[in-house]
């Protein structure tokens, strides 16, 4: 099996800037402008949705760090923090990766678009089809939590029904010769 371009970078360390443990940083072999840096996981994920959510978090907290460098070193006036996920979003490799662009006035990089106009019927209608699973899936979390307190809340009911002669045995293994 090929192994992706991005993965080749990362195994050779070509224009590694930082490897930590799940994500790594690093020169754009293809930059938009010089000083065009990224940051993408270490373990080969073509499209973010294959990412986990803390890694996926640490991909952005890399990239906050990054353009902090980009403003402190590089002079620059602002930046572009971009994830282009999936072919029709522009992505143009098989990996998943942030973009750090750094920009000065005038640089010529234009990633500006025109707002579509839609009618507030459109509006609603997006509205109505996403809000109940975006509800949802933000509830998970918080739900499996809630199952995992009970769990535990159950598994030390448990063991305070323990009956004397079980406590005895119990007291018994534990003694110290």
């Amino acid at each position: 099996m090929t192994q992706c371009q991005l993965c080749e970078h990362i195994t050779k360390g070509q224009h590694v800037l930082h490897k930590g443990e799940k994500v790594v940083s690093m020169l754009a072999d293809q930059p938009a402008i010089t000083g065009h840096l990224i940051t993408a996981p270490i373990d080969h994920a073509p499209i973010a949705e294959q990412i986990s959510d803390d890694v996926l978090g640490e991909l952005f907290v890399q990239a906050n760090k990054l353009s902090a460098e980009l403003f402190e070193k590089l002079g620059a006036q602002g930046t572009t923090i971009l994830l282009q996920n999936g072919l029709a979003a522009g992505q143009s490799i098989n990996h998943t990766l942030v973009n750090v662009i750094p920009r000065a006035e005038g640089d010529g990089l234009n990633l500006e678009w025109q707002p579509k106009q839609i009618t507030g019927e459109e509006m609603t209608a997006i509205e109505n089809l996403l809000r109940e699973e975006i509800i949802a899936i933000n509830k998970e979390p918080a739900q499996k939590k809630e199952e995992k307190k009970e769990e535990k809340k159950e598994a030390k009911e448990e063991k305070k029904e323990i009956s004397p002669e079980e406590d005895y045995m119990i007291r018994q293994l534990e003694r110290i010769p």
